[in-house]
C-alpha cells in the first residue's frame, strides 16, 4: 500500500508536539518540565517548536515572556 502515514499525519500535531506547544505557550516556561520533555528528544514534526524549546532551555531565549 502507499505510504499513507505521511499523508494521514498532514495537519495533525502529535501528542508530544501538543505537550511542547502547551508548555511553550505559557507566559512562564517551567524549565524543569521543559528539560523533562526534551530528555526523550524534541518533536521532529515541528522544527520551529523544536528550535524554540532548545533555545529556551539553553538560555538563548528567556523563559518568561513579557507581554
Amino acid at each position: 500500500p502507499p505510504a499513507s502515514g505521511a499523508a494521514g499525519a498532514t495537519g495533525h500535531r502529535s501528542v508530544r508536539s501538543g505537550r511542547f506547544h502547551q508548555l511553550l505557550s505559557r507566559p512562564s516556561v517551567d524549565l524543569t518540565e521543559l528539560r523533562d520533555l526534551l530528555w526523550s528528544g524534541a518533536p521532529e514534526d515541528d522544527p520551529q517548536l523544536r528550535a524554540e524549546a532548545w533555545q529556551i532551555l539553553l538560555g538563548y531565549l528567556p523563559p518568561v515572556r513579557e507581554r
